[in-house]
């Protein structure tokens, strides 16, 4: 394809932003060798549509066994309990295999429960170290915006912003003076569903995420750079932030007052985990795809004196359902590629119902009414399954 060619498919993505646009950008740059499977990997293991639909079979890449629990943090026999007991996928292609982006996939379901919830998170920043060391520090700072995004106190919420916006600036320019060394702040993480309910604890998970990320800034300096590898206090540092980060979130999701019973609970989780799949997936694939750097964009912003923040919702004010506040809708990029695998794998009105419905039993079954997590979650299911006409022929990222 001739550089007009992709100039103008650049230019009809940039005009429209639509998923078809994209997609096509993406593939001709996979077909002229401009994009290769690496990047695709990365975007994809944020929840990228998009790059999910264009990776080929097993994800362009697998991981041993034993290789696939280093980087999720558990042993290898714990791993393989989870492919035979719980349905963590192997590849069908070589014995003992994982692909990262279906295991990934898989993970985002099952954030019922809190050891579940925290492991997810964990991994997030796992796999994407793994990939690129700088993807796993923007979704650090993703994640610690998602929280922000979530703060009741202006004051607090203007503290924090200033300090993310330091860490931001500092990424991209580490000649930059570092944060002084603080304190490291006391804050506690619910051992039992009941301790949801005690919301004043929101605010110390948001300066323990903070005060984490400027931790690993610290541990960078003080180890030999390595742009392949995260020094390991840098990597515990932003596993810590990201974890702070999402139990801000689900603090200030839970219901004040009366009770958590086991369906309220799954639904705080899987939304305050959305929301911060949300931060990092609108974060990160663009710069992993050449689409775009939103992070350096905000710095160039406040750099020219404008104010430049993510959007993440509104913030809750009094008298609102902090539940049902935490609910994210799904954005126009992700219905579009929902409707266009419902079609291509001929997926009928009865059979969304079943898809969603043992996820949410009480909940709409409505592609348009359904949140973002559902609508994720309905992606997942519809990706694994074969194409109604046959596979699609896709582009073949070059090999690594």
């Amino acid at each position: 394809m001739s550089d007009r060619e992709l100039r103008e498919l650049e230019r009809r993505f940039r005009a429209t932003g639509s998923f078809e646009d994209e997609r096509a950008l993406l593939r001709a740059r996979i077909r002229s060798g401009l994009l290769a499977v690496d990047r695709l990997v990365l975007a994809a293991l944020c929840g990228d549509p998009v790059a999910a639909d264009l990776l080929p079979a097993d994800g362009g890449r697998l991981l041993t066994q034993a290789s696939m629990a280093a980087v999720i943090g558990v042993s290898s026999a714990t791993l393989g309990k989870w492919s035979t007991k719980r349905g963590c996928p192997r590849s069908p292609r070589r014995k003992k295999a994982y692909d990262p982006v279906a295991v990934m996939r898989w993970r985002r379901r099952r954030v019922a429960y809190r050891e579940e919830a925290s492991l997810a998170v964990a991994m997030a920043i796992g796999f994407l170290e793994r990939e690129d060391p700088q993807a796993a520090w923007r979704a650090a700072i993703a994640a610690a915006w998602a929280a922000w995004g979530r703060s009741e106190v202006e004051g607090d919420r203007e503290r924090a912003a200033e300090r993310i916006e330091a860490i931001e600036a500092r990424l991209l320019d580490p000649s930059l003076p570092a944060a002084a060394p603080a304190t490291a702040p006391s804050y506690d993480l619910p051992w039992e569903p009941s301790e949801l309910l005690h919301r004043a604890r929101a605010s110390s998970c948001l300066e323990a995420s903070l005060w984490h990320l400027e931790a690993a800034e610290r541990a960078r300096s003080a180890s030999s750079p390595d742009e392949d590898a995260l020094d390991a206090d840098e990597r515990h540092h932003l596993d810590e932030a990201a974890e702070a980060a999402f139990w801000m979130i689900v603090y200030r999701s839970a219901p004040e007052g009366g009770t958590l019973n086991a369906r309220v609970l799954a639904r705080v989780l899987r939304r305050s985990f959305e929301r911060v799949a949300t931060a990092i997936e609108s974060d990160v694939p663009p710069w992993a795809l050449e689409l775009g750097d939103p992070l350096a964009e905000r710095v160039g912003a406040r750099e020219a004196g404008r104010i430049a923040r993510p959007e993440l919702g509104p913030t809750p004010v009094d008298g609102e359902d902090p539940l049902e506040d935490a609910r994210l809708l799904p954005t126009p990029r992700q219905l579009a590629l929902a409707r266009r695998l419902l079609a291509q794998k001929g997926v009928d009105a009865d059979g969304l119902a079943a898809i969603v419905r043992p996820e949410d039993p009480d909940g709409p079954t409505e592609l348009e009414q359904l949140d973002a997590w559902l609508i994720r979650h309905l992606i997942d299911e519809l990706m694994a399954l074969p194409d109604a006409d046959g596979p699609a022929d896709e582009a073949s990222p070059p090999a690594r």
